[in-house]
């Protein structure tokens, strides 16, 4: 098995992001996301979890590859405004997604400041799921990005570049 811990190209226009390491409740853990660059359109990063951040992410897709980002297809880890993960009363997929801590959970300010970012970057797709990202969350991705957004589930293709 080969470890990645750095961006690299797996094959041509197919690459790594490498690790992006996030401080989460249960500790440091680092996520990659695979890359394609799409003839004609740019980047397509393909995310997990998405639990690196946005912010992160799209900084390692600008100091690492040399093209513009065209689409985000996976999760962005949005448990807002509620999680799916419950213990004792407590919402604590929300509550420590942050990585901040019980007291600064993920808020719908930090959401709608990551859909900025990607509205400046003038994505062409946006296709999110709901692994770790709330249906409220989706929606607010839905409603500003328009046409440019598709909803992930499994067996729908997500068709990007030529028809």
């Amino acid at each position: 098995m080969t470890t990645i811990g750095h961006p690299a190209a797996l094959l041509a226009g197919v690459a790594s992001t490498g690790p992006i390491a996030r401080k989460l409740f249960m500790g440091a853990i680092a996520e990659q996301a695979l890359v394609i660059n799409v003839e004609g359109k740019g980047l397509v990063v393909i995310v997990g979890c998405g639990h690196q951040t946005l912010p992160k992410l799209v900084k390692r897709l600008e100091d690492a590859f040399g093209a513009p980002l065209h689409g985000l297809v996976g999760d962005v880890y949005y448990p807002v405004p509620a999680g799916r993960l419950f213990a004792g009363g407590l919402d604590l997929q929300k509550r420590f997604a942050s990585g901040d801590g019980f007291f600064s959970p993920i808020t719908v300010d930090d959401i709608n400041a990551d859909l900025a970012l990607l509205a400046q970057k003038k994505i062409g797709i946006l296709a999110l799921g709901t692994h770790d990202t709330s249906d409220e969350a989706i929606g607010y991705a839905e409603r500003r990005f328009g046409d440019a957004f598709r909803r992930v589930s499994v067996g729908t293709p997500i068709r990007i570049g030529r028809r």
